[in-house]
């Protein structure tokens, strides 16, 4: 953990995000009963879902992503590649590649960085993009009022069908809710 929150962009208050959402997937992925050796590269993908934003030009990493110009959004959308020939450049971080590379792909294929969707997408890289929006969704920082849980599992279910995995998602609500799989 302290190795990845060390090379990943961003604040401490985002820096501290990323173990949360890695313990939250192995959690997630316990609950869908998934072996331990699933959860552990599940895990270490997850710490590491970001690191391919080091290559990106500093002003990218700073900078709102809603405020790209087609130039800057082409760069960025390149950090997942990155990511994944960072990790595959570590024997131990191989197998954990599926998040880095296509945690940005979305469910309709109007993700990153190759346009896959449905079950295309890797099962960790799935599961995490939940973690990831549910985490986005229910992390503090100073000045935000939070939603309550209700409104906070209502933003992820609008994300069903165009981001994320519906029935993964279900699953996901479920398992938050502490409802039995």
């Amino acid at each position: 953990e302290n190795i990845a929150t060390a090379f990943t962009p961003g604040d401490e208050s985002f820096r501290t995000a990323i173990p949360r959402a890695s313990r939250l997937l192995s959690s997630f992925y316990d609950y869908l009963g998934m072996n331990r050796e699933e959860r552990f590269y599940a895990g270490l993908g997850a710490l590491f879902s970001r690191i391919g934003k080091l290559n990106l030009p500093f002003l990218l990493r700073n900078k709102p992503r809603e405020s790209y110009n087609a130039s800057e959004l082409y760069t960025y959308c390149k950090y997942p590649i990155y990511s994944r020939e960072i990790l595959n450049a570590i024997e131990l971080l191989r197998p954990a590649t599926d998040i880095p590379y296509c945690w940005e792909e979305h469910w309709d294929g109007n993700g990153f960085p190759n346009a896959i969707k449905g079950e295309n997408i890797p099962l960790a890289a799935r599961a995490f993009a939940i973690v990831d929006a549910w985490n986005e969704l229910t992390r503090p920082w100073p000045g935000r009022v939070l939603p309550t849980r209700e409104e906070a599992i209502a933003r992820l279910r609008s994300y069903e069908r165009t981001r994320l995995d519906p029935d993964l998602t279900e699953k996901f609500v479920k398992f938050i809710s502490g409802e039995k799989a």
